[in-house]
C-alpha cells in the first residue's frame, strides 16, 4: 500500500512539474509575423507597426508586418485562419476583416466565428466625413447645395460600409447623386482627395488632423456618440439627422483557430501592458485621436458578438449585395 501511494505521489509530482514546465515555456523564441488586413500608410498600419516595435523590444524577437488588404477584405482573414496555431502568426484585423465579410462575401472560405481566436481589441477609431477645401463647402447644407448645382460631378469614398450608408442616406434624403468611388484604404482615399479626384472622404478622423490644421480639408460630421473634444464644433451623424444602423470602427488582434489559451492570455497581457504605458498611450493613441479599447479576451469576445448583430443590420439597411 505504501509503495502504491509513494508511486502515485511520484507520478503526481512528475505531472505537476511537467505542467509547471509547460506553463513556463518561453515565448517567443523566434520571429513573429503579424498579417495585417489594412493598407500601408494609414492610421491602422502606423499603429500596428508602433505596437510591433514595442513588443520587439520587450520580447527580443523581430515582429514582421505582412500587409494583405485586398480580396474583399478576406485575404488577411483567410491567411490568419489557415496559419499554424503556435503564436508565431498573429493578425491585426478591423471590423471589415473580422465581421463584415460574413454578410458581404458569398464564398468566404472561412468561418469568422470559429476559425479565428480573438486576443484583444486595440482601439476604436472615430470616423469623420471631410470635404476638400476646393469645394468651398463647410457644412452639410452647403454640400447639398453644391451637389444640386453640379449633378453627377461630385464623388466620395467611404472605406467602411457605415460611411457609405451615411452618404447614400444623404443622396436619398436630398435627391442627390454624389458618386461612390471605392479605394483600397485610408491612404489611397486621402491622396485622391488631395488630387481632386474625389471631393469627400469618410474614414478615420485621425487621418485628417494635419490636413484640417492646414485647411486643406474641412470636417463635416463625426460618427462618435458625442462630439470629439478636438473638434467640438463638428456635429455627430445623429445630430445631422441620420437614424440608420451604425457600428464603430476598430482594430483588433487575433490568431488562428485553436490557439492555446495560455498563449492567448499571455499575448493579451503583454499587449495590454504596452497600451497602458502612459507614454505609448499618449503618443500612439490619444495624440492620434484613437480611443483605447484594450481589455480582457472576454471583453473582446463580448464586443464581437454585439458587433456582428450591428454589422448585419448595417449591411441590410445599406442594401449591400453579396460579392
Amino acid at each position: 500500500m505504501r509503495k502504491h501511494c509513494a508511486g502515485a505521489l511520484a507520478i503526481g509530482l512528475l505531472a505537476l512539474c511537467t505542467l509547471a514546465g509547460a506553463k513556463a515555456a518561453p515565448y517567443p523564441t523566434k520571429p513573429i509575423k503579424i498579417i495585417s488586413g489594412v493598407g500601408v500608410g494609414g492610421t491602422f498600419d502606423i499603429f500596428i507597426r508602433a505596437l510591433a516595435d514595442d513588443l520587439t523590444r520587450k520580447w527580443g524577437q523581430a515582429i514582421v508586418i505582412e500587409p494583405r488588404p485586398s480580396g474583399n477584405n478576406v485575404t488577411a482573414t483567410r491567411a490568419c485562419a489557415e496559419a499554424v496555431p503556435d503564436g508565431y502568426t498573429l493578425c491585426s484585423l478591423s471590423g471589415e476583416n473580422f465581421v463584415y465579410p460574413e454578410f458581404l462575401v458569398k464564398d468566404l472560405g472561412v468561418n469568422l466565428r470559429t476559425d479565428l481566436t480573438p486576443i484583444v481589441n486595440l482601439f476604436f477609431n472615430p470616423q469623420m466625413l471631410v470635404v476638400s477645401a476646393d469645394l468651398k463647402a463647410r457644412d452639410l447644407s452647403s454640400v447639398v447645395q453644391a451637389a444640386k448645382t453640379m449633378p453627377k460631378s461630385l464623388a466620395y469614398t467611404a472605406p467602411g460600409p457605415t460611411g457609405r450608408l451615411f452618404m447614400e442616406d444623404i443622396n436619398r434624403r436630398f435627391g442627390l447623386d454624389i458618386v461612390n468611388v471605392p479605394f483600397r484604404g485610408g491612404s489611397d482615399s486621402l491622396s485622391n482627395l488631395l488630387s481632386g479626384s474625389i471631393q469627400f472622404v469618410f474614414t478615420g478622423a485621425a487621418n485628417f488632423a494635419g490636413l484640417i490644421e492646414d485647411k486643406k480639408v474641412y470636417p463635416l460630421v463625426v460618427d462618435s456618440e458625442t462630439r470629439l473634444s478636438a473638434y467640438p464644433d463638428v456635429p455627430t451623424v445623429r445630430e445631422s439627422g441620420f437614424s440608420g444602423a451604425w457600428v464603430r470602427n476598430y482594430l483588433g488582434l487575433a490568431g488562428p483557430r485553436a490557439l492555446p489559451r495560455d498563449l492567448v492570455d499571455r499575448i493579451n497581457a503583454e499587449v495590454n501592458s504596452t497600451m497602458n504605458d502612459p507614454a505609448f498611450r499618449k503618443r500612439h493613441l490619444q495624440d492620434r485621436g484613437l480611443l483605447p479599447a484594450n481589455g480582457s479576451v472576454k471583453d473582446f469576445e463580448d464586443f464581437l458578438a454585439v458587433d456582428r448583430v450591428d454589422s448585419e443590420n448595417v449591411v441590410r439597411d445599406a442594401h449591400l449585395p453579396l460579392q
